[in-house]
């Protein structure tokens, strides 16, 4: 094996490599408007961009979440803090 032909089969990889990892602003786009609409359904919907043998593989991916424990935890989170402020603000008084 020459090392033109190393060097030259490098260079390919890395050209495809190069090209194949970015992802198309309109799907970054369409993804936003996707999601806008799918949040009320709690979905969240994500490509990744995979390059295995230098081919890119775009998969989809669809995410289910539910924030209502994430927002009442906060919502105590806060008004303890609150509390605790107050409480601190009559003492000092």
């Amino acid at each position: 094996v020459s090392l033109v032909s190393i060097l030259l089969t490098t260079a390919i990889i890395y050209i495809l490599h190069q090209n194949n990892k970015e992802i198309n602003i309109n799907i970054d786009v369409r993804l936003v408007q996707v999601n806008e609409r799918m949040i009320k359904y709690k979905l969240l919907v994500g490509v990744a961009d995979w390059v295995q043998n230098c081919t890119g593989k775009m998969q989809l991916f669809f995410v289910y979440w539910d924030m209502s424990l994430c927002l009442r935890t906060l919502t105590e989170a806060l008004d303890e803090s609150c509390f605790v402020a107050l409480e601190t603000q009559n003492k000092l008084k």
